[in-house]
């Protein structure tokens, strides 16, 4: 098994806060990662991720702070698996708009000369 990270966000629902925890995954099971300290913490399946591990996010300015992390990472050119499945999906569309668009024009100039 490959080690990848993954980022979970959740609202707690008693605060409206947001809550975001990063995780890494390896052989050897989960660990949650605290950037600010550089510590780990190896974490069992269904244990609690300890409270010094997760980043709290106001409820007044978390949607605000999330879309500039969005932005930080578009700017920075990193984009998710999502991401190029839609602008593959955006691709194909332009390109069936251009043909749809030659065969409209061939069209109404056989039309127009016959």
């Amino acid at each position: 098994m490959k080690d990848y990270f993954r980022v979970s966000i959740w609202q707690d629902f008693a605060t409206a806060e947001i809550k975001m925890v990063f995780l890494r995954y390896h052989r050897g099971g989960k660990e949650v990662l605290n950037l600010y300290n550089k510590k780990t913490e190896v974490v069992a399946e269904g244990d609690s991720i300890p409270a010094d591990y997760i980043i709290t996010l106001p409820r007044f300015f978390a949607d605000e702070i999330l879309k500039a992390l969005a932005q930080a990472l578009d700017e920075q050119n990193i984009k998710t698996d999502a991401d190029a499945k839609i602008q593959g999906l955006l691709d194909a569309t332009r390109y069936h708009l251009e043909d749809m668009r030659k065969i409209a024009l061939f069209n109404f100039s056989v039309s127009r000369s016959g």
